[in-house]
């Protein structure tokens, strides 16, 4: 996965910008790196039928973490209000990661499973956005060549990766600005420890102001349809699945879960989880010291 904060150039200033052009020279490295990696692990998986999949596909998937961080640099708000850069984002991560796959389809040939034909016609290649960047040149080489995998992108959770390194997970917005969290023992005892987001200390040490700008919002201030709006527009741009837990409050009724899964199928979102505060099962992430 990429850490698209650190993407951030001149952070918590007026003129903070996102990095586009080295984004799509890392995606591109990265696309190569997964392929390498799927060929050297294929001999090393148990099964035949595993060997053959990997052969006949040549699925990799590419994610992202630190959105929420890069959002906070940049001094916009989680929710509707990031839907521009977002899209600028992962529209980038798109195109640079089916280029990529193209060329070493030249190289080294498509995966075997391949209909060129309907590829260059799929809608997740004929989306607006990546339109723009893939010009009648490349759809050529797409319908001569084919494409070298048959998935490319996703964005899993990176809970334990994103919290080593210190920045947000996977497409998520901050949890909380200071959080407890639990991890699970083998030896059936559970460890719970205290969290601070980084990002808040990382402002504060660069700025010098101890108030927080109302664009660092978190889980609990983030209404459900900024959620599944993020989550739908980034969507829009993988071709594999998304994890993101829509956390609600305890008072939230039937029909708001409804109505999360009825927006999130509307949107073109591939999967929906919901976490009620309080709810029977034990959160791996917590604000309030958890009944046992």
């Amino acid at each position: 996965s990429i850490n698209l904060s650190e993407f951030v150039i001149n952070p918590f200033t007026k003129d903070a910008y996102f990095d586009t052009g080295s984004l799509e020279d890392v995606v591109a490295l990265c696309v190569k790196a997964l392929n390498e990696v799927l060929e050297e692990g294929k001999s090393l998986h148990p099964l035949k039928y595993q060997q053959t999949a990997v052969d006949d596909w040549k699925f990799i998937g590419l994610g992202t973490f630190g959105l929420a961080d890069a959002l906070i640099k940049l001094g916009i708000k989680y929710g509707h209000e990031a839907n521009d850069i977002i899209t600028e984002i992962y529209s980038c991560i798109a195109g640079s990661a089916i280029l990529k796959s193209v060329d070493l389809a030249k190289e080294l040939g498509c995966y075997p499973k391949c209909d060129k034909e309907a590829l260059a016609h799929s809608k997740f290649m004929q989306e607006p956005m990546l339109d723009l960047l893939l010009d009648s040149a490349f759809y050529n080489d797409l319908k001569t060549y084919g494409i070298r995998n048959g998935q490319l992108l996703t964005c899993p959770p990176t809970g334990s990766i994103a919290t080593m390194i210190g920045t947000s997970t996977g497409l998520e917005p901050l949890f909380a600005l200071s959080y407890n969290r639990t991890t699970k023992s083998l030896n059936g005892e559970d460890t719970v420890y205290k969290v601070d987001a980084p990002i808040v200390k990382l402002y504060k040490e660069i700025t010098g102001n101890e108030t927080l700008p109302d664009y660092f919002v978190d889980s609990s201030t983030i209404h459900y349809t900024d959620r599944i709006a993020v989550q739908a527009k980034i969507q829009e741009y993988t071709d594999g699945s998304l994890s993101s837990t829509c956390n609600i409050p305890e008072t939230a009724t039937v029909e708001d879960v409804k109505n999360i899964y009825i927006n999130a199928w509307k949107l073109g979102c591939k999967g929906c989880t919901i976490f009620r505060d309080n709810c029977k099962r034990t959160a791996i992430l917590s604000t309030t010291e958890q009944k046992g």
